[in-house]
């Protein structure tokens, strides 16, 4: 089989495109505290950054990398690098259960979990619609009076 040089090109080129990140959550016993996902690895073609995962928008040390948020109640996340106009989606794509003597604790759990790049097809919701809402439903709750 033999390849042209700009076929190669090509194919290295969109080898880099999709971007990944991988997860280790820790678990403490049941009952002790809140699962922690701050040990998470986002590779890329100048090597694997830490990146804290747990819920939110946050920083990070992956240079370019201007945005990046992590939804664990709807296992997705986003990202966009400083050269990009646009956001970029990930969702979570497999996890597992890991024994992981030197992280994990005793009695606790380790899940690792892989993200994988996807087309973008949700929207951020802006903050002031629903703070409105919010106070809408406010207004319409019946008040107590404590007359009863």
């Amino acid at each position: 089989m033999r390849f042209t040089i700009p076929a190669l090109l090509v194919v290295s080129a969109t080898a880099c495109l999709a971007d990944m990140m991988r997860v280790i959550t820790v678990c403490p016993s049941e009952g002790l505290g809140r699962c922690d996902s701050s040990r998470g690895t986002f590779p890329t073609c100048c090597g694997h950054y830490p990146v804290d995962a747990n819920e939110g928008r946050r920083g990070t040390g992956v240079p370019g990398m201007v945005e990046f948020c992590v939804d664990w109640g709807n296992r997705r996340g986003h990202f966009r690098f400083s050269h990009q106009s646009f956001k970029r989606c990930m969702c979570m794509a497999s996890e597992q259960n890991m024994n992981l003597p030197l992280i994990c604790p005793t009695n606790g759990s380790c899940i690792v979990s892989d993200w994988e790049e996807i087309p973008c097809s949700w929207r951020e919701v802006p903050a002031e619609p629903e703070a409105i809402v919010s106070a809408t439903e406010e207004e319409a709750a019946p008040v107590e009076t404590g007359n009863h």
